[in-house]
């Protein structure tokens, strides 16, 4: 049963990590042939923020095709070993993907029917963020040695928490173009969660180094303070030196995971 749901998981974060791509690649392809010459709808002030015109969409389809990309890498890792860490670092890596929601948003500033999704998309995005960190978190509670049976119930218990959580915290609905966002706060309470899982996760790993008598695993840690590092650098699609460090860590993170992993089931 709990391989059954692994597989179907598998195949589910696949599925949405293609069909965020898929989305915020054909917003990026009408932005560029198609947006600028329709007329915004008066409920976001009548014209395009400038930096939304393409830089912060580049980025959305960018930042999509990494989380594609790497879900696509760690898939092939379960031909090999059905390790729960592994299962759940694709999980947070498939829930980054819904990032490409933001270019959706990006539409709203442009047609006013669609006012309901520009409601309703930020606290999607922001179940994604929960999902991410809940992931991370509960892949170094594997580590550590918990049962590899409480995989379905640390999975489900995650997705109700991030339901929760994204749906009942008040989100400011003002416009902020630089994030593809609304809102000129994030919501505060979502943030520090986030934060605090982010820390846990990666004091798992370096706990998993004693408890397990294997060094690799403080290299996985860093992997994922890494890749939590760069998922917040990029989150606000500033530009810049910001912007690129947080690729970077991203990219970095991801490829210190998957190599470790490896070696520490002796795959390669």
């Amino acid at each position: 049963m709990i391989k059954k749901i692994r597989i179907y998981s598998i195949y589910a974060a696949l599925g949405i990590s293609l069909l965020m791509i898929l989305t915020s690649g054909s917003v990026l392809f009408m932005s560029k042939f198609y947006l600028t010459t329709v007329k915004t709808h008066d409920f976001i002030g009548g014209s395009v923020p400038e930096y939304a015109s393409g830089t912060a969409l580049n980025l959305v389809f960018a930042l999509s095709l990494t989380a594609f990309l790497a879900v696509l890498i760690f898939k092939s890792l379960f031909k090999k070993s059905s390790s729960p860490e592994v299962f759940f670092i694709l999980v947070a890596v498939a829930a980054l993907s819904l990032e490409g929601l933001r270019a959706l948003i990006y539409l709203s500033y442009f047609y006013g029917w669609m006012y309901r999704v520009y409601l309703i998309l930020p606290r999607v995005i922001y179940f994604g963020k929960l999902i991410t960190a809940l992931a991370l978190f509960i892949s170094g509670l594997f580590s550590t040695g918990f049962p590899v049976q409480k995989q379905n119930i640390f999975l489900g218990l995650s997705f109700i928490f991030s339901i929760l959580l994204s749906s009942t915290v008040p989100i400011d609905y003002s416009i902020n173009a630089n994030i593809l966002l609304p809102g000129d706060k994030t919501p505060y309470v979502i943030q520090k969660v986030i934060y605090g899982l982010y820390i846990l996760s990666a004091l798992n790993y370096f706990a998993a180094v004693s408890i397990n008598k294997n060094k690799y695993f403080l290299v996985i840690g860093l992997g994922v303070v890494l890749f939590a590092l760069g998922t917040e650098l990029v989150f606000p699609l500033t530009g810049g030196i910001y912007l690129i460090l947080g690729f970077f860590c991203l990219g970095t993170g991801l490829s210190l995971i998957y190599y470790t992993i490896n070696k520490i089931y002796s795959w390669i």
